[in-house]
């Protein structure tokens, strides 16, 4: 019914009609492509693309090398990275070599005279207050080193006891913050070529 009213009666004109829509679909978007493309083509020509080309092309050139800039930095980041290791390695391996020194400074024995016929060797232990006192506050004492706040073996080569405690109160002046903990005898006569 609704076919008649259009005025298709037959196949052929079924046919006829499907094609003369077909042709007309294909007909209208070539149309619109057309006039896209016309259009597309008028504002092109009628503003001035090329500002917009050049900005696209210096943000590309930016972008490019903002990245180029980019992997430098990290890569002297990276190189700067390993020299604070190596330099941390360097620290820790002159801290351990500082302690071997302050570790052989405290064994360390000190010796006053010489040992010459009618001496006796005399041990004693000697210490400094002042040392410790810095060491206590945090600090480094401006002359002795840090071994002082523990006691040090002196060896004394002296006749006698009361010489060998002159010889270090001499050598080590109780002024300059000097303590002698401990003094005694460790060894007879010096045997001088005998």
């Amino acid at each position: 019914m609704f076919l008649e009213y259009l005025g298709i009666s037959t196949g052929h004109d079924m046919l006829e009609t499907i094609v003369l829509l077909i042709g007309a679909g294909i007909t209208g978007y070539m149309l619109s492509e057309v006039m896209i493309y016309l259009w597309e083509l008028r504002i092109s020509l009628g503003s001035n693309l090329s500002i917009y080309r050049e900005t696209i092309e210096r943000r590309v050139a930016l972008t490019r090398r903002f990245g180029e800039r980019h992997a430098k930095i990290t890569r002297n980041v990276e190189a700067v990275d390993e020299e604070i290791q190596t330099l941390i390695s360097q620290q820790t391996d002159l801290t351990n070599k500082l302690r071997q020194i302050q570790d052989l400074q405290s064994r360390c024995v000190r010796t006053i005279g010489n040992p010459i016929k009618g001496a006796k060797c005399y041990r004693a232990l000697v210490t400094n207050s002042y040392v410790k006192e810095y060491i206590n506050s945090g600090n480094k004492h401006p002359v002795y080193d840090d071994s002082w706040a523990r006691a040090q073996i002196v060896e004394v080569w002296s006749t006698s006891n009361s010489f060998a405690l002159l010889a270090l109160r001499e050598k080590y002046p109780q002024a300059q913050g000097f303590t002698v903990d401990k003094i005694e005898p460790v060894q007879n006569e010096a045997n001088l070529g005998e």
